[in-house]
């Protein structure tokens, strides 16, 4: 029985499973001998919602209306790849131009920074104590700091003490004393030639190498190692060693130890904080101190609260400021990599990202076979002052010496100086630069990058991949933008007649509304408003008043002559259409935190329009007819063709389901 039931249970999955392929591929529109399925409609329908009209347009009804939108879509790509555009050499570098456009940010984002961020992301999840011993190099060569290093590093092998080392060799005052320690660090923290080390050495193990920094030459050992703490919430009580005038740490020590042994009576520490704490931003609230990550706090503090479990007090802790005592009330959880990316991003691209595009570059030249001619580079980077990138190379002795030599080897072909002074010939960047050595040195690093960049952009476009859907829907569109150009937009021929029958039809559609002419002064202060109302009742001329408000910015804005005005468009035109005559002028006035008086220039009532002030509104009714004229004309040319057949049956039913 039990073998007869999985037979049945089989029989219909695999029924159920044909069954859901077939619907997926049920043909719900013919145009030719092209058709559509649903699976093909659907997903069309749902690329063109926002993520939000996904939500509220999953009905039938929905899917139904978009159906004949897309068949004429899809006819219409039909007509572009019969017209050959998929071969006009036009519209073929519009499309090349914009995939490097694109493809080199969308690459930086999908195999450097993603990536990139992830890493290091999941590398934050963990801390490292580290100890290190620092050459140097601003005394003796980079060459003999890492000899110094490498013999250091043998005798480390060799068995001795690595922190007696530190002490006797570091160059590092701020470590020396503690043996090189340099504490608890996380990446980001650190150049990336250290995080780098840091993150690929265990606990308790040596980095085999010197290390090369901005700063000098370091060997690198990991002390411990452990799960970071994102961030924690703690309080404390300070007693201050600064007591009254002066330095008193015995008051305070002995200040602590009343804290302290109340706190082991059972008083509450949020009490005793507010009582006896000397740090008086915290105390007032129980001696909380919110929020904070590792390092963040003077080392012994740090220490002493990052080792505490959540509601446990720590013993008396010593700093510069005093004596602590401590209490861990939360450990915040560590973010999910969504949440937390945006905050240590601008960490990543400062510290991180050049390194890291760096190495993707190396990957690309070897996977591309680049090579760089460096003899031919060094001859042509000399620079020429009298040359630029954009024109005069062309014609220049430069060119007719070396303009036809390979520079630069690739597995698709060799390329030449001419070929990559091409890829900057209409670059407006580099059009007008001068061929100086240090611009030349600038264009060869940019075409290296930019180049390879776009070979990547290239591969991708034609495989399956998200930026090929990307590049498909961009060269889609402009397939249609050029056929709509074509077939309407270059056969709008205005016709003047056709015009004033439209201004006929819709005269009373255009109306000038109540309209008033008016010279306003502003003011954002009463004092100021109320002084330029008393010199206009002494005879000063709203004109002069004026004139000395244009001098500042910040006046000019908001005063002078404002001509032909709605009446309803501001509280400011309301004003001086409110005015009876012509040169009246109004009280000071406010409108929200600013002052206004304003001069009645003229009112004009409203009337209908004349056809010349009317005409760039009848010439967009004119075009918008014309428009769906000439559209509607395209489309059943192409249906002609095409004959093309929806099944709304078929797809009321497949959806439904």
């Amino acid at each position: 029985m039990r073998k007869v039931l999985m037979i049945v249970l089989n029989i219909l999955l695999i029924s159920l499973l044909i069954s859901c392929s077939s619907s997926e591929q049920t043909v719900v529109a013919k145009y030719g001998q092209e058709e559509i399925t649903y699976t093909e409609l659907k997903d069309a329908f749902y690329n063109n919602l926002s993520e939000s009209e996904k939500s509220k347009a999953d009905s039938t009804e929905d899917i139904k209306e978009f159906l004949p939108l897309y068949v004429n879509y899809k006819m219409k790509l039909r007509d572009a790849k019969v017209r050959g555009f998929d071969h006009d050499p036009v519209v073929q570098k519009e499309i090349d131009d914009y995939t490097k456009t694109v493809g080199i940010p969308y690459i930086e984002e999908k195999y450097i920074i993603e990536p990139g961020l992830k890493d290091f992301y999941e590398k934050r999840k963990i801390e490292k104590r580290i100890k290190h011993i620092l050459i140097r190099t601003d005394s003796i060569s980079t060459e003999e700091a890492v000899d110094k290093a490498n013999e250091i590093l043998t005798r480390i092998k060799n068995g001795e003490n690595f922190e007696k080392l530190a002490y006797e060799n570091t160059d590092d005052d701020f470590s020396r004393a503690d043996s090189g320690d340099v504490y608890w660090l996380t990446a980001g923290q650190t150049v990336p030639e250290f995080d780098d080390a840091m993150y690929t050495t265990n606990k308790g193990e040596v980095y085999p190498n010197p290390i090369q920094t901005k700063y000098g030459v370091h060997i690198l050992k990991v002390v411990d190692e452990q799960p970071r703490k994102y961030q924690i919430k703690a309080r404390h009580i300070l007693a201050s060693f600064r007591q009254g005038t002066g330095l008193d740490t015995n008051a305070a020590f002995e200040k602590i130890k009343e804290v302290q042994e109340r706190l082991n009576e059972g008083q509450a520490f949020y009490d005793l904080a507010i009582k006896y704490s000397d740090d008086e931003g915290s105390a007032q609230r129980g001696g909380d101190l919110g929020f904070f990550q590792r390092r963040m706090m003077v080392q012994p503090f740090d220490e002493a609260v990052f080792n505490l479990k959540v509601g446990e007090i720590s013993d008396i802790v010593e700093t510069r400021f005093g004596y602590h005592i401590i209490q861990l009330d939360e450990i915040k959880e560590y973010p999910s990599f969504e949440d937390e990316k945006e905050s240590f991003k601008s960490t990543y691209q400062r510290s991180l990202f050049a390194p890291h595009k760096e190495k993707y570059l190396n990957k690309l030249k070897a996977e591309y076979g680049f090579e760089m001619n460096e003899d031919l580079k060094a001859k042509v980077s000399v620079g020429n002052d009298s040359l630029t990138f954009g024109e005069t190379y062309w014609t220049s002795k430069l060119r007719n010496n070396y303009g036809d030599s390979i520079i630069v080897k690739r597995n698709d072909g060799d390329i030449t100086l001419d070929g990559v002074l091409e890829w900057f010939k209409d670059n407006p960047n580099y059009q007008t630069f001068k061929m100086t050595e240090m611009n030349m040195f600038k264009m060869f690093l940019d075409y290296t990058y930019e180049s390879l960049m776009a070979k990547k952009a290239f591969e991708l476009r034609e495989g399956n991949t998200e930026f090929a859907k990307l590049m498909n829907d961009y060269r889609n569109g402009l397939y249609i933008f050029k056929l709509q150009e074509e077939e309407i937009w270059n056969k709008l021929a205005v016709d003047t007649t056709q015009l004033e029958v439209i201004y006929e039809q819709n005269k009373d559609s255009f109306i000038w509304p109540d309209r008033v002419s008016y010279s306003v002064i502003y003011r954002p202060d009463e004092n100021n408003i109320k002084k330029d109302y008393s010199l206009l009742n002494d005879g000063t001329e709203f004109s002069t008043i004026l004139e000395e408000n244009s001098k500042n910015a910040k006046l000019r804005s908001k005063s002078g002559e404002k001509l032909l005005q709605n009446v309803n468009s501001s509280e400011v035109a309301k004003a001086a259409n409110n005015l009876s005559n012509e040169g009246d002028i109004s009280q000071p006035f406010k409108v929200e935190n600013d002052w206004y008086i304003v001069k009645l220039i003229e009112k004009l009532p409203s009337r209908t329009k004349s056809f010349d002030e009317a005409k760039s509104e009848v010439m967009g009714i004119w075009q918008e007819q014309q428009t769906k004229k000439l559209e509607e004309e395209y489309l059943s040319n192409l249906r002609k063709i095409y004959e093309p057949e929806l099944y709304y049956d078929r797809l009321s039913k497949t959806h439904s389901n």
